[in-house]
């Protein structure tokens, strides 16, 4: 069907007249353009629709340019968890440096409470 050469594919021919694929569906609903539906696809009569406008081309992305955005996404979340396991680093250090301080000080209240209650008066307490 599409070798005949005047039928596109639906994302073909949007692509080509620089439309969404939902407005080219929105056009085969309301009859203002050409189709066939074959085994499970629609084939649009390559026309030009009257009063259409495309999208401009800052709006169209070839596929260079969503491989290019993808990669950069990817290389995002890879720096980002990078970020997150070295911050996550950092705060599991502190968590055990807190740990052992608060230990410290347990061990301390333990020695000052023992000479409190062995009547003796706690040394460095007024």
């Amino acid at each position: 069907m599409a070798s005949q050469g005047n039928w596109l594919l639906l994302a073909r021919y949007a692509l080509k007249h620089r439309l969404s694929v939902s407005t080219v569906r929105r056009y085969i609903k309301k009859n203002k353009v050409t189709y066939r539906f074959l085994d499970h696809k629609y084939y649009i009569k390559d026309e030009a629709v009257e009063g259409a406008q495309g999208m401009t081309p800052q709006e169209t992305r070839s596929e260079e340019g969503v491989k290019q955005l993808l990669e950069f996404c990817k290389q995002l979340i890879h720096e980002k968890e990078k970020m997150y396991q070295d911050l996550l680093k950092d705060k599991i250090r502190e968590i055990a440096s807190l740990k052992e301080r608060l230990s410290e000080q347990r061990m301390l209240i333990n020695i000052m409470e023992e000479k409190l209650h062995q009547g003796q008066r706690p040394s460095g307490a007024i």
